[in-house]
């Protein structure tokens, strides 16, 4: 695969390269490449993985840029010093030796017309077509996917005078044994019935006192206290002004010549005087009990720092937990899968990082199901993935983290490459 670039700013050993395109499997099972003519075969068994790498300087011929011997001054100029050989893997990119084939982006400067520039594998003939070409003098890149060649080497030449800068940002590299090329994913299968459910395993240690969790939050307020005993009575008001004398009485019978007869009926009531003032309140009520202290009750964390290599597969590829930095009774982890013994709500936290970007997303399985809302991408390369979720699990569930989504290889970030912490926060 050649991909062609145009012209670019051309930067130092230390500074940063701009990255290009690369495919993610190359073959070297035909014998001819558009880019650099009739191949040799390398001895690949099928189609290689890309292992990518951060853009990396490997060649600079110009002057004061920090490069020497085969990989930087002095510039190629025919016919005594047109062709140079470069040995990929003694350079300061960290190609391993066991490389099959190299992605290149090459860039000349020239000192006037140059007619062409061809790359090939050291120890094969030079082929007979051009890797790029700069008829008109003008700094000018191209990329390309040269094989390795005797000791790894590949080898350059130029028709006219110039300057040449090689950047590389990946390699291609045999599977690891017993590994065949990844073919496309089945049809899933039905899921078989649920085996019986083991017998409990024997209590472990107990461990170490953890220190003491933060302050529970306050507890509800209490009952209101009952309602105090009623104040003093308020001071009597004044009488009120007598009220005006009723209605005569009906006249009687006329009765035998009595006594004097009786005074006559008292008048109405006068108006009820103000209200006395209120009484001293009651006293305050006795305060409610506390309420519960907060903390965790169990939780583990797992970390691989070891710069793992994973070939991912469409339907996904579980990641190695690593190392157990912490761990308390109800949780356990070994190789890729952690197991939580008792049941309860559950805050799992994870963080995927590699080494390249990738076209790769994430997730947590729970007893082999995606669980929902731990999914991290899309369709944009990345090279780091993390979610923190809050999940019901039950007694027994299985959960394991993976990449999908991508048929290639990624390699963990050392350190850094993965953790994974879970905790019952109820």
């Amino acid at each position: 695969m050649l991909l062609s670039v145009g012209p670019q700013n051309l930067l130092a050993q230390k500074a940063e390269v701009p990255n290009w395109n690369a495919p993610t499997f190359w073959s070297a099972d035909f014998r001819h490449d558009a880019t650099i003519g009739e191949l040799p075969q390398v001895g690949a068994t099928g189609p290689l993985p890309l292992v990518a790498i951060p853009p990396c300087r490997l060649v600079d011929t110009r002057v004061s840029q920090g490069f020497t011997g085969a990989f930087g001054p002095p510039s190629l100029v025919p016919p005594n010093s047109a062709t140079r050989d470069i040995p990929v893997p003694l350079g300061n990119c960290g190609i391993p030796s066991n490389a099959k084939a190299y992605s290149f982006n090459v860039t000349v400067v020239p000192l006037g017309s140059l007619g062409y520039l061809t790359m090939w594998p050291t120890g094969t003939t030079m082929p007979v077509v051009s890797t790029l070409n700069a008829m008109s003098g003008a700094i000018t890149a191209n990329a390309a996917i040269v094989p390795a060649g005797t000791n790894g080497s590949v080898s350059v030449f130029v028709s006219g005078p110039t300057d040449v800068v090689i950047d590389v940002n990946g390699y291609f590299i045999d599977l690891p044994a017993g590994t065949g090329t990844p073919g496309p994913m089945g049809p899933a299968g039905p899921a078989g019935p649920a085996g019986p459910v083991g017998p409990a395993g024997p209590a472990g240690a107990i461990g170490p006192v953890g220190p003491a969790g933060p302050t529970g939050a306050t507890g509800a307020v209490g009952p209101i206290g009952p309602v105090g005993p009623a104040g003093a009575a308020g001071a009597t008001g004044p009488a009120g002004p007598v009220g005006p004398a009723g209605p005569a009485g009906a006249v009687g019978p006329a009765g035998p010549a009595g006594p004097a007869g009786a005074t006559g009926a008292t008048g109405a009531v006068g108006p009820m005087g103000p209200i006395g003032p209120a009484g001293p309140a009651g006293a305050t009520g006795a305060t409610g009990p506390a309420g519960p202290a907060g903390g965790l009750v169990s939780y583990a964390s797992y970390y691989n720092d070891s710069g793992t290599i994973i070939a991912v597969v469409l339907g996904g590829t579980n990641i190695p937990l690593g190392t157990e930095a912490l761990a308390t009774t109800g949780i356990s982890g070994a190789v890729d899968t952690v197991t939580v013994s008792t049941a309860g709500d559950y805050r799992l936290s994870y963080c995927v990082d590699t080494t390249a970007s990738l076209l790769m997303s994430t997730r947590i399985t729970r007893n082999g199901s995606a669980l929902a809302g731990s999914s991290v991408g899309g369709a944009v390369s990345r090279n780091n993935w993390c979610r923190t979720i809050i999940s019901t699990l039950a007694a027994g569930d299985q959960l394991r983290v993976q990449g999908f989504g991508l048929l290639g290889v990624a390699v963990l970030s050392s350190p850094g490459g993965f953790s994974f912490t879970i905790e019952r926060v109820q």
